[in-house]
Formats: structure tokens, sequence, C-alpha cells
């Protein structure tokens, strides 16, 4: 169906506007792609937004891998082919203003890698990720240049949501039972992309572009297909029980029903009105459904829901096209009516079947109270303290995941910033930060330039009228409206839900935003540029460019196969751990092809000790120092790889190189238990060590021991002292193993009534008999110093069969 909307234009003026247009549009050869080569690059897309989220959303490296060696290698196969047809790709003046941004962007993220990377095989999946990014953002330009093309882009984008939540339902119902599909307790639906909120953060997103994406077509039974998708996707977005994304979507109706021109508002609300009604019909029997995991219910409800949305679709696409979209003002009250009364009809229903934690209670818990809510505060207040300390370039893709055990106010777990404006300060500085809200900003500009300059332009019966004004050229036809309305809409839902949550972390969600950021670009048309992209005869001077852009993506094609080569020998590891020399070679082969990982390094060198345990062969023992060595400098941040690290050093007789890993795990984990045991252990070892080669040095590890004994108490009273609505979500305790070692700090201090105290706790308390015996050798030691009155405990010859606790022995005798 066609709308018209009446214009002030003169007929005169249009046609001198279109033979100007077209005088310049015949000096300009625009790109014609081959065949092949346009099979290919669609495949690679439709692979990208459709196939490729199976595998969590393109967010954990290991996953990303394939996609990434595809895009690489499609966008090295372009380059070539642009380079030998000798053709010069000419990018319009829209898309200069975001070469500051990609060029700034990833410079700032090469330059943290090879530099001051927080963790340096994150920092090398940024590179990766980023190169990625931008040759889809690069291939999508050059694709996505006709109207049919970006409809059909948008056509899988639909597609990608209609299936992503089709999976989380049969995942819901018990049908299927996928990995990470469902988020405990209640069921909350993930689907592939790991975490509920991101589920939900993806389907607004697709929501927008299914509301608005039927007004693209004309066939009916196609209309009524796509209300399937809007359908299902209403049910799996509300059933993640993500209060974020529940109020991005409330936030976005208001958006659309304000800002939709009013000549297609109306029809927008009609074409949805069928997937909304059997929302409202069938939501509490799919609550019920994912809640008990019931497949009959679920099934049962979805397909008698999705029958009637389409019917009641069809049947509205009939009646439209023979009103012509004119209805009554008691018609249109009506429908309003009906969506009132629905969303009645879904408060009494859940009212009446309220169950623990339904869609009911979380929205009764969206408050500033809530855990949820503080947390999220208290993330944005340590992900500013992170930025803060390097404020100008950051420290590299990955930095919060790398840093936020250091910089955290309570014992939390969350690999992310759960808001990515913050994370990108963090990982590339204030001026990364920047450059992203200057090429928002200068989007958002050009789209409502491009919307007001066509405000008063007519279009009738589809056909495109393109209008001048102060040199800026609008293609203003129905479908053009749309799809630059689509991008818009979608692309403020990003903005708002990415303030909140990470989902723009995720690889799949950074190629969604500026992929609708190049429909919407494709849209805009500059005075005398023709197409979005042209193209004229090779320079020689862009043979430098072509070059240099081969190599960069030919660069990530390698680093993208030798880590997927590795991490295909790295998953043969647990298959072959009773054969200690075929896992020596499967992760020397994964440390070789990845040299940056940590975690290959670390366990290599892992290996390496264990097969020396078995040899003796000093080859073994050797590796085994330079591999922990070389885990450790690869991830200085990261408090368990340090701390693994540590432990073989020390094994190895390494003690002062262990000892300075384990005080970085202690500084970078500071409410990991077990880190600052592991450095209250190492200090007291040393210090005892030292009482007779360096006393000096030996006075400043008990100074450090007890300081970081007093520093563990005061942390042990900041998580005793936690609000209720604030629990910790890390474990973290005072262990018997500190409280021994503390002991001996005050014992080689000479306090002696602390060292009593803690001593006499141990013998009566502690269930571990090695540390109530080394507690007893303790004691002893202090009656023979006279530091403490009574009887030793005859302990002689269990000390004497134990050589760890009969060498502290003969050490602290030198007090």
């Amino acid at each position: 169906m066609q709308h018209s909307i009446r214009s002030n234009t003169p007929n005169h003026a249009l046609k001198s506007n279109a033979k100007m247009k077209s005088s310049v549009h015949s000096k300009i050869a625009t790109v014609h792609i081959p065949t092949w080569l346009q099979a290919i690059c669609w495949l690679l897309v439709a692979g990208v937004f459709v196939v490729a989220p199976y595998w969590n959303g393109l967010y954990f490296y290991n996953d990303f891998l394939p996609v990434s060696i595809a895009i690489s290698l499609v966008a090295v196969i372009a380059g070539i082919w642009l380079w030998t047809s000798r053709t010069e790709i000419v990018v319009s003046d829209f898309w200069k203003s975001f070469i500051p941004y990609f060029l700034g962007i990833g410079l700032i993220y090469i330059l943290d890698m090879m530099f001051a990377p927080a963790q340096k095989d994150l920092a090398v999946e940024g590179v990766v990720r980023y190169i990625a990014l931008f040759g889809v953002v690069f291939l999508l330009s050059v694709l996505l240049q006709t109207p049919k093309a970006r409809k059909v882009f948008l056509g899988l984008i639909v597609l990608m949501g209609t299936w992503t939540s089709v999976f989380a339902l049969a995942n819901g119902y018990g049908t299927l039972h996928s990995p990470g599909a469902l988020m405990q307790p209640d069921n909350r639906l993930a689907s592939v992309f790991q975490y509920a909120n991101t589920n939900a953060a993806f389907t607004v997103v697709f929501l927008i572009i299914a509301f608005l994406y039927p007004l693209l077509l004309k066939n009916k039974w196609l209309k009524a297909v796509v209300s399937i998708g809007t359908y299902v996707m209403l049910l799996n977005m509300t059933l993640t029980y993500s209060r974020g994304s529940w109020l991005t979507f409330a936030v976005m109706a208001v958006i659309l029903v304000i800002f939709v021109p009013k000549a297609i508002r109306g029809v927008v609300l009609y074409t949805n009105l069928a997937p909304f009604l059997m929302f409202a019909g069938t939501l509490t029997l799919q609550t019920k459904a994912v809640l008990t995991s019931h497949p009959a219910l679920g099934w049962t409800s979805l397909g008698a829901g999705i029958a009637a949305a389409v019917v009641i679709s069809f049947a509205i696409q009939v009646w439209l096209e023979k009103t012509n979209g004119s209805l009554p003002k008691m018609i249109k009250y009506a429908m309003v009516a009906v969506l009132i009364l629905g969303l009645g009809f879904i408060g009494v229903k859940l009212v009446q079947h309220g169950v623990h934690n339904s869609i009911l209670q979380r929205i009764k818990e969206i408050n500033f109270q809530d855990h949820s809510v503080q947390e999220r505060f208290i993330y944005y207040e340590d992900g500013l303290k992170m930025a803060l300390a390097h404020p100008v370039l950051g420290d590299g893709f990955g930095t919060w995941q790398a840093l936020f055990q250091k910089y955290q106010y309570f014992p939390y777990w969350s690999k992310h910033e759960h808001s990515y404006w913050i994370e990108l300060a963090v990982e590339t500085g204030f001026v990364g930060l920047i450059l992203f809200v200057a090429a928002v900003v200068f989007y958002f500009r050009s789209i409502f330039q491009s919307l007001k300059h066509s405000a008063n332009v007519s279009v009738v019966n589809n056909e495109n009228i393109e209008s001048q004004n102060e040199n800026v050229t609008s293609v203003v036809n129905h479908d053009g409206k749309i799809i630059t309305l689509i991008s818009l809409f979608s692309l403020v839902a990003m903005v708002l839900h990415s303030a909140i949550d990470f989902d723009m972390s995720y690889g799949l969600m950074n190629f969604l935003f500026w992929g609708m950021m190049v429909v919407g670009v494709q849209n805009i048309k500059i005075a005398q540029t023709g197409n979005a992209l042209r193209a004229q005869p090779l320079r020689a001077s862009t043979v430098v460019y072509y070059c240099i852009g081969i190599a960069a993506t030919g660069l990530c094609l390698l680093v993208s196969v030798t880590a997927f080569a590795a991490n295909h020998y790295y998953s043969f590891l647990n298959a072959t751990k009773g054969n200690p020399n075929t896992s020596l070679m499967m992760v020397d082969n994964a440390s070789s092809l990845a040299s940056y990982n940590s975690q290959y390094a670390l366990a290599e060198a892992q290996i390496n000790d264990q097969v020396y345990g078995m040899t003796k062969k000093v080859t073994y023992g050797q590796n085994a120092i330079k591999y922990a060595e070389k885990a450790a400098a690869l991830a200085p941040n990261d408090p368990s790889t340090l701390m693994q690290a540590s432990q073989i050093l020390y094994k190895y007789g390494q003690a002062n190189l262990a000892l300075q890993n384990s005080e970085k795990a202690y500084q970078n984990g500071i409410f990991g238990s077990k880190y600052a045991e592991q450095y209250m252990i190492y200090l007291a070892f040393q210090s005892e060590e030292n009482l007779k080669k360096d006393p000096k040095l030996a006075k400043q590890d008990e100074q450090k021991l007890l300081d970081a004994w007093q520093q563990v108490q005061k942390r042990m009273d900041f998580v005793n002292h936690l609000p209720k609505s604030m629990p910790p979500e890390v474990p973290f305790s005072i262990t018997d193993q500190m409280k021994l070692r503390a002991a001996e700090g005050y014992l080689m201090s000479g306090d002696k009534n602390q060292a009593s105290n803690l001593i006499n706790s141990l013998i009566a308390t502690s269930k571990d008999q090695s540390i109530v015996l080394t507690a007893k050798m303790l004691f002893n030691v202090m009656v023979e110093k006279h530091m403490a009155s009574g009887n030793a405990y005859p302990i002689t010859q269990q000390v004497s069969t134990n050589p760890s606790i009969s060498h502290e022995y003969q050490l602290l005798q030198q007090l």
C-alpha cells in the first residue's frame, strides 16, 4: 500500500533538480561488484547475522575466530579484486566524517596492544575484532547501495530475531537443553547470547526493525509472516525478565508514537495489532510453560498464537488495502481501546496467576534499593576510577576484565562493565570515547537533517523524487523514509541500552550497530556524490592504501587462523591428560601458534612441571620456570594466572619471583582470599629465610606480612557490614592459614600477646592437623624464647617427620 504526502514544491523545480542530478550521475561511475563477489559477500553477511549467533553471539574469543577468518578472507579477496581491476573506491563526504573514528580507535587499540596492554591476549583479540568490524562495515557500505539490498539486509535481521526467539522458547519449554540458553533461577531466556539481559538487548533492536519492516513489503502474506517474528520476539523479550530492556522498549514505544510521521503512524499500529493481541492473549500461558518447562503447554499456546496472528494480520492487510488506509475516527479509537484492554488483560492475568519472580514481581523490584540497580552504580563508579587511572588512551581491549578485581568496591564478579560507554573509556581512554560520541552525534545530526529536508517533499506511487536544499539532496521515497526511520530508531535503542549494560561488548552487537548505521547512511545523498560510494580509475597514490588495507586484513586473517588452530590443539588437553607427552606436544603447538596467550603459556608450564615430576629431567623443570614467567608477563594483572605462575616458580626455587607475582596477585585481587593467603605464606617463608642472611630485609618482610594481615581484617570487617541488598558474590574469609602466618609475623616482630592469641585460637579450633601442628611448633618456639609461659607440646617426633615444619622450626630458632 502506498501513501501520499502533499508537497509545496513546484513541479518545474523538481524537474530542474532531476535534470541537474541526471547530469551529475552521468559523470560518475558507480561501483559494480562482480556477481561472484556479491554472492560471497552476501553469504558472509547472512552467516554473520543469522548463522554465527549460534556460537554465543560472537562473544567469546574462540567462538569469534571462524567469523573473523571468513570476514578477513572476503575482505582480502575484495581488496585484491579492486586492485587488479584498477578500480578506486571514493568514499562519500559522509563516510569521510567517520574515518577519524575508525582510524583513531584502531590506532589506540594497536598502541595499547603493543606497549601497555592490561592483558596481552585480550588486547590482541580487540585488534582482531576491530579489523573484522571495519571489514564488515566496508563490505556493507558497498553491498547496501540499493533500496532492494537494504531491504534484504533488514529482512535477515528480522529472520535472526525470529529464530533466536524460537530457540529461546524451545529451551524454555524444555524441548531443547542447550547449555547457557536458560538462566537459573526462574528459567530466564538467554537464547544464544549467554545472558538473559543481553538476549533482551538484542531482541529490543530486532523488535523495532520488525515493527516497521512490513511497511517495506507489498505482499500481504509476507507481512503476515513477519507478524510471527514480532509475536515470538515480544514473548522472548518479556520472558528474559530484563527490566532494563523493558524500560528501553517502553521508551522506544513512546519515541515511535511521537516521531513516526503521521502518514504512517496508523499503519504501523494496524500492522502490529495482531502480534500484540496474541502476545497479550498467550503471555500467561507462555510464562507458565517456561517456568515449569512444560513443552505441551508451550508449543500448543505458541502455535495457536502464531496461527491467529497470521490470520488476523492478513485480514487487516486486506482491509487496509480496500480502505486505502483511511479509517473513521471511531475505528481508530476502538483500536486504541483494544490495545489498552490488552495491557489491562495482561495485568489482570499476571495478578491472578502470579508466581514467584514472575513478570509482575520483576516490575515491583524496579527501584533504587534493588541489588542489581545498586550494583550497577558501583560498577559505574569502579569503571570511572579505572578510566581515570589511564585517561588518555586507556589500557586496551578487555581492560575491565583484566582489572575489575583490583578496583572493585565489594566482592562481585563481572567480566564486563555494565555500561559500554564507560567500558570504552576504560579501554581507549577519553580520546576513544570522544571519537565514538562524535561519530554517533554526527550520524544523528545527518539523519535529522535528511528527514527535515524531506518533510515538505511529496512521495507519489513510491517513486523517487529528489529535492535540493543547501547542497543536501535527500531521497525521500516511501521505502527510503522507512529504512531511514528503522536505522534511526534501532540505533537510538542500542545507544540507550548500551549506557546501562554491556551488550555493545558483543562483537555481533557492534556489527549490528554499525550495520544499521550503514543502512541509514545509504539513504543520505550528498550533493554531487551520486551513490554513497563511486568508482574511478585507480591512481598510483591509492595503490599504497590498497596495499595497507590488504596487509591489515591479511594479518587479521593470519592471526585468526593461527589462533583458531591454537585453540584446536588446546582443546585436546583434557582428552590427553593420561598421556603427558601428548599433552605437552598439543600445548606446545598452541603456545607456538598463539605466543601472546597467557593461558597457553601457563598450561605449558604446568604440563612441563608434571613431566618433570615423572622423569626428573632438568630440561622440563627449566621449561616450567620459563613458561611460568611468560604467563605472568602476558597477564600482569590477572590474579589467578599470577598465583598459579608463582606456585610453579616457588616450587623450582625462584622464591623472589614467586613472591613478586604473589604480591601482584594480592594487589590485583583485593577480595580474593586465596591470593591474600598465598602472599602471606610466601612473605612468612621469605622472612624466616632472611632471619640470618639479611635481618634488615627480614624485618621489612615481617612488616609487609603484618600490613597484609591488617588489610585482610579490614576487608573482612567491610564485607561483614555490607547491606543485605548487596551480598558478596565471591566468598571472602579469613582462613586458618592466614592466622597462622600472621602469628609468625607477630612472633618474629616480638609481639607475644598477638602471637599467643592467634596460636592458641588455632590449636583450639582448627580442623587442619597440619596447621595445628605448626601452631604448636610456634608455641614451643615462644616457650623456648621465654615469650610464653607453660609447657611445650610433645611434638618432636611429629615435627621431625615433616620436612617443611622442621625447616621452619630450625629457621625460627635463630630469633
